[in-house]
């Protein structure tokens, strides 16, 4: 049976659903009823879509009162958007597979968990390395017990940004957008997301769409550019069995590095990023066991598991809005912690490209690096500016 999908959002990561849904399109799986933006003629892909014979329409009220039958919306829209298209849909009995973070606050994504179980839909976040083959047998070897008791989970990406990334749109490093939507864009919530949720997600006890709750948080925020929200964050979050989640991210660094992790469990280390290859676990006895790619397979698996999971109305995703909203969680705790500004003495403006610049604070990547070594937040290094 082939899925009937419509993709809400075709321009941004959109994109990145349209490549993966082309093959899936030629072997069957799904057919692509319609796609809803309001930019969407002004998108990369327009043309292919026009191809295709694709209809578009400019928003959701629209598509609805077209009356074209699908069985499942992609949402791929920012991120302000998420919780009120996902319960719309939901509302009208229409599956879900939204794009992370589920949605800006909390509040929110309690929205989405009432709609879908009001509707008895399902309704998937698209954190896609919870998809993968890898990290889906890691965390079933953690879960059981292949590794002991997790001690300290530390991941750092350091990704720069510049202004044409903090331009390309109206909400960008914002709060709120212009119509007071909250969206919260901040590295944590937006480009570096998934390395966080992640880690609460591979120690996730509950079955395959469950994750672990952060218990405590201790935060520090800074901002380089010239927004609303934070640009760096460093984190060290507790669970209730005692076990450290440590985060550092940054968008004003001045080179970036491949997202880089280490699970430090009782009887043995889980690294990616480090070394080539994929994730690899060293057991304390010296057993090695090499997992893969995250990558590999992540986000085609996003889509056909969700078309499975359509198809055969099981309701099951490995990314649930349960597993999702513990990334949400440290969102609505960091908006309430102060941000520090960089001092203008510790900052550098640099061309990227013409009429282009990105504000960065040299020393900034050795110490994200530092802290992820020794397991201490910024503030807790001798730098000038902490």
């Amino acid at each position: 049976m082939s899925v009937d999908v419509v993709l809400a959002g075709v321009g941004g990561y959109g994109a990145t659903h349209l490549n993966v849904m082309r093959p899936a399109i030629e072997q069957g799986a799904m057919r692509l009823v319609g796609a809803i933006d309001p930019a969407g003629d002004r998108a990369a892909d327009w043309a292919d879509l026009q191809a295709r014979g694709v209809p578009l329409w400019k928003d959701l009220d629209a598509f609805w009162a077209a009356g074209v039958p699908a069985d499942l919306i992609v949402v791929a829209t920012p991120i302000q958007y998420h919780a009120s298209q996902t319960c719309a849909a939901l509302q009208r009995g229409l599956p879900v597979l939204c794009e992370k973070p589920a949605a800006a606050s909390l509040s929110e994504v309690r929205q989405m968990m009432a709609a879908r179980d009001c509707a008895g839909r399902l309704a998937a976040i698209g954190y896609q390395w919870s998809f993968s083959t890898a990290m889906r047998r890691l965390k079933r070897d953690i879960a059981e017990g292949r590794f002991g008791r997790p001690w300290r989970l530390s991941a750092w990406v350091a990704w720069p940004r510049d202004s044409a990334y903090y331009g390309r749109n109206g909400w960008a490093g914002r709060i709120r957008d212009d119509a007071g939507r909250l969206v919260n864009d901040s590295p944590v919530n937006n480009a570096t997301a998934h390395y966080l949720h992640n880690m609460f997600f591979v120690l996730g006890l509950e079955g395959l769409g469950s994750a672990a709750a952060p218990f405590t948080l201790a935060a520090d925020l800074y901002r380089a550019n010239t927004i609303e929200n934070f640009d760096t964050a460093c984190l060290r979050l507790t669970l209730a069995d005692g076990a450290e989640i440590l985060f550092f991210t940054s968008h004003a660094v001045d080179q970036g590095n491949q997202p880089t992790f280490r699970y430090e469990f009782e009887r043995g280390t889980v690294a990616y990023g480090a070394q080539p290859g994929g994730v690899r676990a060293t057991l304390a006895d010296g057993t090695v066991v090499d997992y893969g790619s995250p990558d590999a397979d992540a986000t085609t698996r996003k889509l056909m598991d969700t078309l499975a999971a359509v198809r055969d109305n099981t309701g099951e995703t490995p990314c649930s809005l349960e597993a999702a909203a513990m990334q949400t969680r440290v969102i609505d705790a960091l908006q309430q912690m102060p941000v520090h500004a960089f001092p203008g003495a510790a900052c550098r403006t640099r061309a990227t490209r013409p009429g282009v610049t990105q504000t960065c604070v040299p020393g900034l990547y050795d110490a994200l690096r530092q802290g992820f070594e020794q397991g201490r937040l910024l503030s807790e290094l001798s730098l000038p500016w902490a």
